[in-house]
């Protein structure tokens, strides 16, 4: 291989360093600010399943239990989360549930009605038709539970999680033993 073969590679190689750590040092900061405007609930916009829009300011004032569920109706996992909403309904009848999917409107609807969701005080199905959620609250993962007191986030769990987890008021750490 000739010198200026070797310094060109050189030279390649040394730019595909440098621009990787400019994106690995850009995803840690776009980390970080997601988690530091998650402490707060954060503003956000989603679509009820009557077209009309569901802006986070209209619960800003809420002091309540607000659980946040990021989910999907063909997921294994989200199935199971309406069952449990139904069988703790005592205990979040004081709790407001927003449930947030990418899904289409028709499945949601089929989802819903299917789980029994539609008539459930203060539970709102939203469609994310912006595809905002992993955004705003920097996750993919389905199902992922988002708990807030006062506007502060309690707790948060990617995955299934126990359903009382859901209901604490201190912090958990997330386990795997579920």
């Amino acid at each position: 291989m000739t010198q200026p073969v070797k310094k060109t590679i050189g030279i390649f190689s040394l730019l595909l360093m440098a621009a990787l750590i400019i994106l690995i040092w850009g995803r840690i900061n776009t980390t970080i600010e997601i988690q530091e405007q998650t402490q707060v609930l954060p503003a956000f916009t989603f679509t009820n399943l009557d077209h009309t829009l569901f802006h986070a300011d209209q619960i800003a004032d809420y002091d309540g239990r607000l659980i946040i569920v990021y989910f999907d109706p063909d997921c294994a996992y989200c199935q199971d989360i309406p069952k449990k909403i139904l069988l703790e309904k005592e205990k979040l009848k004081d709790s407001k549930i927003i449930m947030v999917t990418q899904s289409d409107r028709d499945k949601v609807i089929q989802y819903a009605a299917a789980q029994q969701l539609l008539h459930i005080a203060g539970l709102h199905l939203l469609l994310d038709t912006k595809h905002a959620f992993p955004g705003i609250f920097g996750t993919r993962a389905v199902p992922s539970f988002f708990v807030y007191k006062h506007n502060k986030l309690v707790n948060k769990f990617t995955g299934s999680t126990r359903f009382e987890n859901l209901l604490s008021d201190t912090a958990i750490k997330p386990s795997y033993d579920r």
